[in-house]
Parts: C-alpha cells; sequence; structure tokens
C-alpha cells in the first residue's frame, strides 16, 4: 500500500509540474534554456512524456491499481496522450503561450519510445524466465 501511495505522489506531482512549466511565459523559458545551454526544447518535450509514462507505468503496476487495471502499459499510454491533449488543449487560453501540432507529435514520440521500451523489457523478461 505504501509503494502505491508514494508511486501515486511522485506521478502525480510530476504531472503538475510539467502542467506548471507549461503555462510559465515562454519568454521565461527561453531566457532559463540559454543560461542553462538547452538549444531547444524538443527533447525535452520527448523525454519528459518518456518519464510521464513511465511514472504512470509504475504507479498502475503497484497493487492497488493491479485490482482494476489489467493491461497497465495501455492504461500509460492511453493516459499520457489523454494528458498531452489536455495540456495542449489548455494552452490555447494562455496568451503566453501556445499550442501547436509540433508539441504534440514531440509527446507522442516520447509515448511512443516508453511504449517500444517498456514492450521490449517485457518480452526480454519472458524470454528469460523460459
Amino acid at each position: 500500500m505504501i509503494k502505491s501511495i508514494v508511486a501515486s505522489t511522485v506521478t502525480l506531482s510530476y504531472a503538475l509540474a510539467i502542467f506548471y512549466l507549461s503555462f510559465v511565459n515562454a519568454g521565461t523559458l527561453g531566457a532559463i534554456y540559454k543560461r542553462v545551454g538547452i538549444r531547444g526544447d524538443n527533447l525535452l518535450h520527448v523525454l519528459s512524456f518518456v518519464l510521464l509514462a513511465v511514472l504512470i507505468r509504475f504507479m498502475f503496476s503497484t497493487r492497488l491499481y493491479k485490482i482494476r487495471i489489467q493491461n497497465p502499459r495501455a492504461w500509460s499510454v492511453f493516459t499520457a496522450v489523454f494528458l498531452s491533449g489536455v495540456l495542449e488543449f489548455l494552452q490555447l487560453f494562455m496568451p503566453t503561450r501556445h499550442a501547436s501540432v509540433r508539441d504534440l507529435l514531440l509527446h507522442a514520440a516520447g509515448i511512443f519510445i516508453f511504449f517500444i521500451v517498456d514492450r521490449g523489457i517485457d518480452n526480454y523478461g519472458k524470454k528469460a524466465t523460459i
């Protein structure tokens, strides 16, 4: 039970951090990127959703969620895609931000990378136990 609570808290905190950063003024983020030496945010979009999907998968794999969720990988992908869509939709209403199809595609790329790696790990585990 403790593992489920910790996993849920970490996942929710990370998702809220992504949402918070998505609503910060784009000019401010540009200044932060320049200060730390990040040339573009494409890689950050992809990696942030890989990590989000991993955290969701971990959360859905705990005992609390296993009772109701039969396929944690599928639900992780669905939840990450849903959050990505909600995030870009909400940015439509932010005067300092803009929603873009490019961002959605980058998020989808991160989720797809998670799916392929998670599936590969699962298949490797099944082959190793045979």
